[in-house]
């Protein structure tokens, strides 16, 4: 009986779509939501949300469908909702019908709105302890940014690789970046993503985060067609990993003061390295600036919501 009713919702939901009455089929949409709620009918309101959303986003409505998931993922919080396959499935099938317009002046909206759901759900996700689901949601975002605009969002898409699992397409992105670049912007853009990976753990992390530098550089290496760059900050990223690797703080901040005359080239890099010691070894650290810096410190927030 509750079936056929959310199918009725749905159709008239279509049918207000088709006719371009985006606002009335949201709210009636959300009435019923809040009617299964109401009742509590979980499973069937969770199902009314993940259809309507989709419903929306197909549609071009972006910002509509978004607030359903994001609904969605507040009443999973509310409900004590475990992070199971089932569940975050239903949250990949919202996130999978976003729009992607790559090169056009709306896919910076779409980028947005895509952030905030997978901000939302990586909230959700971590305080139900499933990391493995939250570092594949951060190479979602990663995929869908670069995607989506290219280099233009590396360092927003380097952020989430960063805490991802998926160092090889961290790394094609790196290739090509370093291709649009040119051979003077290579060192620096392998420089800031080996320093984020390490700058995204804890120190319990360490093994874990060197192992994940390895597989970035590894596959970087692959896809260029030989080694690493050869230049001073080449050579600093090389090492610095074996550093933490081996636990020895004293050897990274010796490499930084050697290396100190490369780092400077981009001052992003030194408020990295400062968290990189944070990060591995425990060592409290000044604020991180710029636009990195404040999208690293929206994620952390994010992190301490959810710990």
């Amino acid at each position: 009986m509750v079936g056929r009713s959310t199918d009725r919702v749905l159709e008239k939901m279509r049918a207000n779509l088709d006719r371009g009455a985006f606002y009335e089929a949201q709210q009636m949409l959300k009435t019923v939501y809040f009617r299964y709620r109401s009742r509590r009918l979980y499973q069937e309101s969770y199902d009314v949300l993940e259809d309507g959303a989709c419903l929306q986003l197909r549609q071009g409505q972006v910002t509509c469908g978004v607030e359903l998931g994001r609904l969605l993922v507040d009443a999973y919080a509310s409900d004590a909702v475990p992070a199971d396959k089932a569940a975050v499935a239903r949250l990949y099938r919202i996130l999978d019908a976003l729009p992607c317009d790559p090169g056009t002046a709306t896919q910076q909206t779409y980028a947005e709105e895509a952030t905030r759901m997978v901000l939302a759900t990586l909230k959700w996700a971590r305080k139900q302890g499933a990391d493995v689901a939250a570092a594949e949601l951060h190479d979602w975002l990663a995929r869908y940014l670069w995607e989506g605009q290219g280099v233009a969002a590396l360092a927003a898409a380097s952020v989430h690789w960063a805490h991802g699992r998926d160092p090889e397409a961290f790394a094609s992105a790196l290739v090509e970046a370093s291709r649009q670049g040119g051979p003077t912007e290579e060192d620096l853009f392998l420089a800031r993503a080996v320093l984020q990976v390490l700058a995204a753990g804890t120190p319990k992390q360490r093994t874990a985060r060197t192992a994940h530098v390895r597989r970035l550089l590894l596959a970087y290496e692959n896809l260029r067609g030989g080694g690493m760059p050869d230049t001073p900050l080449a050579h600093y990223t090389g090492l610095v990993p074996k550093a933490v690797r081996c636990g020895e703080l004293g050897l990274v901040r010796l490499l930084r003061r050697y290396y100190a005359a490369a780092l400077a080239r981009d001052p992003a890099l030194g408020a990295l390295a400062d968290r990189l010691e944070g990060a591995c070894f425990g060592v409290a650290q000044p604020g991180l600036g710029g636009m990195l810096g404040d999208m690293m410190q929206a994620l952390l927030a994010g992190e301490d919501d959810g710990s």
